[in-house]
């Protein structure tokens, strides 16, 4: 099954967790490709917005506002509104403090 397919069908949090723990490990230096934050974002944006783990979840979006990528920026912003909009705040003061401080 395509990871996309399978996360935007992700019912169980527990899914949803196991993808977030290989991201984790997917945005550490050693293991970082060209596309690897693309790919994050990519399939972040994709998921349905879960309320936890919340820890991991920051981490990850942080992560992605924080790259030189400006696609990568724009994707993590639109994750951003999509937790927002379904009334999840955790995220709110990650993403406005990297928003206000990323280059045009």
């Amino acid at each position: 099954m395509p990871i996309n397919i399978f996360i935007s069908h992700a019912s169980e949090d527990h899914d949803f967790v196991f993808l977030l723990d290989i991201f984790e490990k997917w945005s550490k230096p050693e293991n970082k490709t060209q596309i690897t934050d693309k790919i994050i974002a990519e399939i972040l944006s994709n998921a349905p917005a879960f309320r936890y783990p919340e820890d991991k979840i920051k981490s990850l979006i942080k992560y992605l506002l924080e790259t030189k990528n400006r696609e990568v920026i724009e994707i993590a912003k639109t994750i951003c509104e999509k937790y927002i909009k379904h009334e999840i705040f955790y995220l709110k003061e990650i993403c406005e403090t990297c928003i206000s401080t990323s280059p045009p």
